[in-house]
């Protein structure tokens, strides 16, 4: 997943992720930036930086993209939202 952002950023976020998934991922997004518009498609790297925020990813300007082990952690977090 890592590797398929940096690859193609702006691609369909179900190549990597369920249709519930993504769907958590939105409400996420929403409430992580609220100034986004709302009809503005969710992008794998929204939905992959969105996730490792879940895992404790900062997104400053020169922190770079998320790493295995954020997204890792961050996984867990989306299966929990998921689940519940």
């Amino acid at each position: 997943m890592t590797y398929q952002v940096r690859r193609d950023p702006d691609q369909d976020p179900s190549v990597a992720f369920s249709p519930t998934q993504i769907e958590v991922l939105e409400r996420v997004v929403a409430t992580q930036n609220p100034r986004r518009p709302k009809d503005q498609p969710l992008t794998l790297r929204d939905a992959v930086r969105a996730m490792a925020k879940l895992g404790g990813f900062l997104g400053r300007k020169r922190d770079g993209e998320p790493g295995v082990k954020t997204l890792w952690r961050g996984y867990g977090q989306l299966q929990v939202l998921c689940w519940t």
